[in-house]
């Protein structure tokens, strides 16, 4: 994949570009069906003939990836593909894995051709195409934003056959609402099926960060709903799942419609092999499981790090993952088809008939749920998980899966009432809010830590919202810094080898946003000013409304794509948003102004209208005062204590209470018994014995080089501490005191002198106080000073002949002149040297003849002297350094 076109020597036309669909097929049987194995080969040998009847340019690759649980053997292949997968799981580890296997195949895929592979097909392991032409119409299809669904109708192997039609071809051709599409017993010709096959591009893999894989199923409905913006819908209404599970969907659309995912379908026809009736699925039941367990696919799933496989984790319950395995039990999918009745073949579109109940209402039969059932998913394939009729203002259609057919709807609603009203979703527990990190969505007060499909780090981000957004290249791209508790700065940076800021903004939203020949917004303490790629001033106005010139803020708000990557919106002050998405991840900063009050006394005072104190202001006293805020923390200081600490004052539980009275009167009056410990006369020698015993000596090996080290100038003996023993006594034998010890030691350890640097750190700024070490001494011959009255004589002087005079304009007053003056010195000590230091310079010949003829002259000017110099040579910044070579007086 990812073929250079290549051009022949004799042709001026380029070759045609080859291209490449890589064809995922994936394979999990934990419950060991025969049905599965069978289906596997039938699919994979449907695809091989396909692969060798291609003609032309473009290629098929059939990648299979296959888990095994414990000991279960591989299924083995005719030909073992150089990307398929072979991974291997405990049993209990068995879960709904396809997207997580479809994942790792196309990273893997990625990994091994350096990112070259552009096209991506997953196909469930028991269908087969009744288009030849799949493979080029899929690849003519497959742009960078397109999300493809490979057919436009699926016969289903029944006792009835049924022809269900595709979720993208639906969608492209049938736009419009039926009335048939109120119908909850889904009777009509509109029924949009998400699953069976999908091909997609590599960009759009990359830039949502791969395929739903933390679910219990319906993973491909989720994501077709989510391109269509109605990813809400894909959950039932009536099944109350943990708002987490809702929340991972709402993030991969916001990716997905944030990239510009499209919908799209391939023309023709696929076939679904049997595989065990419906009624054996219960796919009702898998969502009656995430609502009885609140299935949270981030505490409940953990990734194995050895091969990527999603499996169970501590917080998941013996329950939930007994119910999980039972589910893949009663699945039975190796259950014979019944005989074929004589009902010709169904659609979905075809009159379902119906009994009349007592009440009204209506009811399915038996023969019309069977008829509707036998669809299923392959090897835990897509699914038909609900039977929610879609309403929507914006797109009209009808969002149903066959696999909830009417008994699954009979499942979860009330009384079985299966009446053709409108089925709406209630959307109170999905926030309003679009994708941000899921990690900060579960709890904003931990760490953030996000990576890339790549391992690259992606997001590291303490509790307080500071730290670093990655590049997946590895270079910043946002950069979060603490100013207090509600204040922070905001840099943003381009992703290149320059890392231009592209929008920096402080603490008091100050800064600017915009690239050079772009738009531009510059914030200032006064206001803001807007200008075009032409740099010409557009809009212009102040904070302050009530000053002169105030101007007008824009109605509409400012939005400016700093890069494909990084997105500007100004609201107004308080509002300032930056959205920063990369392959799957979403992220938004506010950097508008926060300040610790947004009020005043004046806003909670009223002005007398009338009497002779008219006009005086009467200031609110009902909020408290700063003594009371103080009681307020002192209060809160000792109920924090009380917490840690509690007495039985502090509990109002009566049996509690009564248990820390008992252990007060229990061991109070242990309070004043407790002394410090008595040191007997041998103390300070059986300490240092111990110590002395415990102290590790590493016995020689034979291998050794070098010198060999000494310990207090005596040989290293291996557990032997004679040598320390004796540098610890006096000439008599007598243990040495602390501060004879400690004196010994700063002789054998004489304190290093201290630099400038640090001892104007320690916090002492006058070079006249005396620190250990004694002060620092400088480095360099001092610069020759010329004044700027003799300054036309002096420079003459130097420059007379051939000589290069280089004139430091500097300030003492100014921090870099200094540090700018220290480095001349430096230079101008080298330029002193005679011929024999030279040599220790890496300097060419020709230079060192220069230095030793003394071709090179430095001198300093003290600009603060006068400002003649200033400003004859418009010198506007310090230091500032002048060239003369043959210099005349100035006229």
């Amino acid at each position: 994949m990812g073929a250079l076109c290549q051009k022949e020597a004799a042709k001026d036309v380029a070759a045609p570009t080859a291209r490449t669909l890589h064809v995922i097929l994936v394979y999990s049987n934990p419950k060991h069906f025969e049905s599965r194995k069978r289906l596997l080969l039938q699919t994979y040998r449907h695809l091989r003939a396909v692969q060798n009847g291609l003609q032309g340019n473009d290629t098929l690759e059939i990648v299979v990836a296959q888990v095994a649980y414990d000991e279960e053997p591989f299924i083995p292949l005719e030909r073992n593909g150089q990307y398929d997968l072979c991974l291997r799981t405990p049993l209990e580890n068995a879960i709904w894995c396809k997207e997580n296997l479809i994942n790792l195949a196309i990273r893997n895929i990625l990994h091994k051709t350096s990112h070259c592979a552009e096209y991506f097909a997953y196909v469930d392991a028991d269908i087969t195409f009744e288009n030849p032409g799949f493979v080029a119409d899929t690849l003519d299809r497959l742009n960078p934003h397109a999300m493809l669904q490979m057919f436009e109708t699926a016969t289903l192997e029944n006792p009835t056959p049924l022809v269900v039609k595709g979720f993208g071809y639906q969608f492209h051709m049938n736009n419009k609402l039926a009335s048939a599409l109120k119908n909850v017993a889904n009777d009509h010709e509109d029924y949009w099926h998400p699953g069976f096959a999908w091909a997609l591009h590599r960009d759009v893999f990359l830039a949502t960060g791969g395929l739903i894989e933390r679910t219990y199923g319906s993973g491909d409905r989720h994501m077709a709903m989510a391109i269509i913006g109605r990813a809400q819908d894909s959950i039932p209404s009536h099944c109350n799942v943990a708002p987490v599970y809702a929340q991972m969907i709402l993030d991969w659309q916001a990716v997905a419609m944030e990239y510009g995912v499209q919908l799209g379908y391939v023309p023709g026809s696929i076939f679904h092999s049997w595989h065990g009736s419906i009624q054996n699925r219960q796919y009702m039941g898998r969502w009656s499981t995430l609502v009885k367990h609140q299935f949270d696919p981030y505490e409940h799933f953990r990734v194995n790090p050895d091969s990527g496989l999603l499996e169970w984790a501590s917080a998941a319950t013996k329950e939930l993952r007994d119910e999980v395995s039972e589910y893949f039990s009663n699945r039975d999918e190796d259950e014979p088809m019944p005989p074929p009745t004589n009902t010709p073949m169904q659609t979905t579109g075809s009159k379902k008939q119906h009994d009349k109940t007592r009440d009204g209402k209506k009811k399915i039969s038996e023969d019309d749920s069977q008829s509707s059932g036998g669809v299923d998913d392959g090897s835990q394939n897509s699914e038909y998980d609900n039977c929610n009729n879609i309403h929507h203002h914006h797109h009209h259609y009808h969002n149903h899966d066959s696999n909830d057919n009417d008994q699954s709807h009979h499942h979860c609603c009330n009384d079985n009432d299966t009446t053709t009203q409108e089925s709406t979703l209630d959307t109170t527990s999905f926030p309003s809010v679009y994708a941000v990190a899921k990690e900060l969505k579960r709890d904003e007060r931990k760490d953030m830590n996000i990576s890339y499909p790549t391992g690259e780090q992606a997001v590291v981000l303490d509790p307080d919202g500071c730290g670093f957004c990655y590049y997946e290249t590895g270079r910043v791209a946002v950069c979060v810094s603490k100013v207090n508790a509600y204040q922070r700065r905001h840099t943003f940076y381009e992703n290149n080898r320059l890392k231009r800021i592209l929008c920096s903004i402080d603490e008091h939203v100050v800064g600017s946003a915009g690239k050079p020949n772009g738009t531009r917004l510059v914030l200032t303490k006064d206001g803001a000013i807007l200008s075009d790629g032409s740099n010409e001033i557009v809009h212009q106005w102040r904070w302050d409304t009530h000053v002169q010139n105030a101007g007008v803020p824009p109605k509409d708000p400012i939005t400016i794509q700093l890069n494909e990557n990084l997105s500007f919106k100004f609201v107004d002050r308080k509002q300032i948003l930056v959205k920063f998405v990369n392959c799957g991840v979403v992220l938004e900063f506010n950097c508008g102004e926060r300040l610790k009050r947004d009020d005043n006394y004046l806003s909670h005072s009223q002005r007398i209208t009338t009497g002779p104190m008219r006009g005086k202001l009467l200031v609110d006293t009902n909020s408290p005062s700063l003594v009371q805020r103080q009681k307020h923390i002192e209060v809160a200081a000792l109920e924090k204590r009380s917490k840690q600490h509690p007495r039985s004052n502090d509990f109002s539980h009566t049996n509690i209470k009564q248990i820390v009275t008992g252990l007060e009167d229990k061991f109070d009056h242990y309070e004043g018994c407790k002394v410090t410990p008595y040191c007997s006369g041998q103390w300070l020698k059986q300490a240092r014995e111990k110590t002395l015993s415990e102290l590790p000596v590493l016995e020689k090996i034979g291998f050794e080089v070098g010198t060999e080290p000494t310990l207090f100038g005596q040989p290293m003996q291996p557990n032997n501490t004679s040598p320390i023993l004796k540098t610890l006594q006096d000439n008599d034998g007598r243990w040495l005191a602390s501060l004879e010890i400690r004196q010994k030691l700063e002789l054998a350890n004489p304190v290093l002198p201290r630099t400038a640097v640090l001892c104007n750190a320690s916090g002492r700024y006058s070079v006249d106080i005396q620190v250990p070490g004694g002060p620092a001494m400088p480095k360099g011959l001092r610069l020759e000073v010329i004044s700027a009255a003799t300054f036309d004589d002096d420079v003459a002087s130097h420059c007379g002949t051939d000589q290069l005079l280089m004139v430091a304009c500097l300030r003492e007053d100014d921090r870099l002149s200094r540090q700018a003056e220290k480095v001349l010195e430096l230079i101008n000590e080298i330029l002193s040297e005679k011929q024999e230091e030279l040599k220790q310079h890496a300097f060419s010949q020709s230079i060192m003849s220069n230095i030793l003829n003394r071709k090179y002259c430095i001198v300093k000017l003290d600009l603060a002297e006068s400002r003649v110099i200033a400003k004859r040579y418009r010198i506007h910044a310090t230091p500032t350094f002048l060239l003369c070579y043959l210099y005349f007086k100035y006229a």
